[in-house]
């Protein structure tokens, strides 16, 4: 089958997200990857490519890699196409310096790590409101300018988080129906499953993908799971709601990302 055989909210999806925002070791393995650009690209699929917070050891690799990437698009420039270019999801200062530095054909986004939207299902419980949590650093126009004259952001990506939200002026993707709230690079389920306790974490070298079989759970009426080394929630408003997409599109959103 085809990536456009695919069908989420009744429609084709245009556009693949390949990589991870909050694990590296759930980056995909290098063939594996220019496998999927190379299909994208055949079905006239547009990417874009997220990655995690950048550990110092895997520091070379993301630079070699981010290298690779602009060379591909360049190829596909000469072989007659229009010219291609691939959004990067940074999430971290890092990362986004690598893109602006080695990327002619590279485009970054703000992503999750660095959007510091509030995001927490146990709000209600602990304030008692959500009001004031919609907004944060992306209203103000200032900081909007710095992020696109010196690393030439332009896109945010944002997640549904069960309250209403304000999304400022430009290109706004918007995740659903799950939202990040914790990540760690000490994985606390990498933990439990070597250490047999959740605080006993260290930094990983390398993983064998407890993730695949294992998961938190967490009370039913939080609506929360941790997945690797990460919590989840779901927005079960949106769930019940769909209509608020419309109003979400309204409001500044461009792209919804379905995540799986």
């Amino acid at each position: 089958y085809g990536i456009k055989d695919a069908r989420i909210l009744g429609r084709q999806p245009d556009r693949l997200y390949i990589g991870n925002q909050f694990c590296p070791h759930l980056f995909p393995k290098e063939e594996q990857f220019f496998a999927l650009l190379e299909k994208a690209d055949k079905e006239r699929i547009e990417v874009t490519v997220a990655f995690s917070f950048i550990r110092e050891d895997r520091l070379t690799q993301t630079e070699q890699l981010l290298t690779r990437l602009d060379e591909w698009c360049e190829q596909q420039e000469t072989s007659g196409a229009e010219k291609k270019r691939l959004e990067v999801v940074v999430n971290d200062w890092g990362m986004a310096a690598l893109v602006r530095e080695n990327g002619e054909y590279l485009e970054p986004c703000l992503g999750v790590l660095l959007n510091k939207q509030k995001k927490d299902p146990r709000m209600h419980y602990k304030k008692g409101s959500t009001r004031g949590l919609g907004e944060n650093n992306l209203q103000a126009g200032f900081y909007r300018r710095f992020l696109k004259d010196t690393y030439g952001i332009n896109r945010y990506e944002w997640e549904s988080c069960g309250y209403p939200q304000v999304f400022p002026q430009g290109k706004n993707s918007l995740h659903l129906p799950y939202y990040q709230t914790n990540t760690s690079q000490y994985c606390p389920l990498y933990a439990s499953c070597t250490e047999g306790e959740r605080g006993k974490q260290r930094l990983p070298e390398s993983c064998p993908g407890y993730c695949e079989q294992y998961a938190y759970i967490y009370p039913e009426h939080l609506h929360m799971a941790g997945r690797y080394n990460s919590l989840f929630g779901l927005d079960e408003e949106l769930v019940k709601h769909p209509e608020q997409l419309k109003a979400y599109q309204q409001a500044g959103i461009d792209r919804l990302v379905i995540g799986l």
